[in-house]
C-alpha cells in the first residue's frame, strides 16, 4: 500500500511539473518572422548600430519581471540583454530557464552604453 501511494505521489509530481512546463511555452505577442536571426555578439559588441533596427534573438530566459511585462535574456555570453514587452502580452513567471526567441526593435542608451530590445513577438519552448 505505501508504494503504490508513494508511485501515485511521484506520477502526480511529474504530471504537474509538466504541466507547468507547457503553461511557460508558446508564443506571446506576435508571430516570429522567419527573419534570419541577429547574431548575438555584433549586437552586444556594438548595440548602437542596431538603434531602431529589428533583430531576432535566442538565448535563455534567466529572470522574469514581477509585472511579466519584460525579462533578462542569457546571451550564453557572460552578459545579459533586457527584454521589454512592446505589445500588450506578458511573459509568464514560470518561463525562468526556458529558451526564448525574440523579435523586436532595438532601443540603445547611449548614456548607460545598453541596448533594450522592445519585443513585438516572443516564443519560448
Amino acid at each position: 500500500m505505501a508504494k503504490r501511494r508513494k508511485l501515485a505521489w511521484v506520477i502526480a509530481a511529474v504530471g504537474a511539473a509538466a504541466f507547468l512546463a507547457a503553461c511557460s511555452a508558446g508564443n506571446f505577442g506576435e508571430p516570429i518572422s522567419a527573419a534570419k536571426e541577429t547574431p548575438i555578439d555584433n549586437l552586444l559588441n556594438d548595440p548602437a548600430a542596431f538603434q531602431g533596427k529589428d533583430v531576432v534573438v535566442s538565448g535563455q530566459i534567466a529572470t522574469v519581471d514581477g509585472d511579466g511585462k519584460g525579462f533578462n535574456l542569457d546571451t550564453g555570453r557572460s552578459r545579459l540583454l533586457y527584454v521589454k514587452a512592446a505589445g500588450d502580452f506578458k511573459i509568464p513567471a514560470m518561463s525562468k530557464y526556458h529558451l526564448a526567441t525574440v523579435e523586436g526593435t532595438v532601443d540603445f542608451d547611449a548614456k548607460a552604453g545598453t541596448a533594450t530590445i522592445l519585443a513585438k513577438g516572443v516564443r519560448i519552448k
